[in-house]
């Protein structure tokens, strides 16, 4: 399984797009994205994935509720407010913003997952 993993587009659609286009070349079934798009309409951006989409919050992605009625739009995006720890394919996934949350996780218990995401 591949997965497409982006963080902190910071307002930079041409670069998420080619993100996005990178990842249809690797035949990518999954997206993650770590947060920090700046704008709502990210999640209309994201839709040209074809795959699942998941997200987190990011320090910019303020004021949520915002983001949370752009989401109303977009049901094939599936934010995990600022925490996400799913299983996609065999992979336990941790991922949120936040480098010293990864930390923390790691330290806690460096075996709960295959694969941690962070932002910034």
């Amino acid at each position: 399984m591949n997965i497409l993993i982006v963080s902190d587009v910071h307002n930079q659609w041409d670069k998420l797009a080619r993100a996005i286009e990178i990842g249809h070349e690797h035949n990518c079934e999954t997206l993650l994205f770590a947060g920090d798009a700046h704008e709502p309409h990210i999640y209309a951006e994201l839709c040209a994935f074809t795959g699942a989409i998941h997200t987190v919050w990011g320090n910019n992605d303020v004021p949520h509720f915002v983001f949370q009625a752009a989401l109303l739009l977009h049901p094939r995006v599936t934010n995990h407010g600022d925490l996400m720890t799913e299983t996609i394919g065999n992979l336990r996934i941790y991922m949120t913003h936040y480098p010293t949350v990864v930390a923390a996780q790691l330290e806690k218990d460096s075996a709960a997952h295959d694969v941690l995401i962070h932002g910034h």
